[in-house]
């Protein structure tokens, strides 16, 4: 609870959101540890890299998430540690919305890839293959 509290108060600079997702990473992998589920786990062990990757996106790109996180976080420890898993589930399920939400709103503004561009243009040919443009 004092790291988090440390850096919810520092200001937001980009050194400390990194930190600040350093320890909400080693937070949920604590969590799925604490569950005792070696499959759940697993699961996440294998996600790790894409959800590091989906973190770093966020950070770049919605900076203010990242200390939103921290007081989800906060909410969900705090829920744990006073023995409500009622409250900690409800602080979960508002977690992983609000981040999936954030997620979506990147995604959303992120420019779009022209494919149909890349598929209208004709390829080049070789010199001297004057067939090659031709349907076969």
């Amino acid at each position: 609870i004092e790291r988090f509290e440390d850096l919810r108060h520092r200001p937001k600079a980009p050194e400390v959101l990194r930190q600040a997702q350093e320890l909400g990473d080693r937070f949920h992998l604590e969590m799925f540890k604490a569950t005792g589920n070696r499959y759940l786990l697993l699961l996440y062990e294998r996600l790790h890299l894409k959800i590091r990757i989906s973190l770093r996106m966020t950070r770049e790109h919605r900076p203010q998430r990242v200390a939103q996180t921290i007081d989800e976080h906060l909410t969900v420890l705090r829920a744990i540690l006073n023995r409500s898993p009622l409250d900690a589930q409800q602080a979960i399920d508002t977690h992983l919305r609000n981040g999936f939400e954030a997620r979506m709103k990147i995604f959303a503004e992120l420019p779009r890839l022209r494919i149909s561009s890349v598929v209208d243009e004709p390829s080049p040919t070789p010199a001297g293959d004057a067939h090659a443009n031709e349907e076969r």
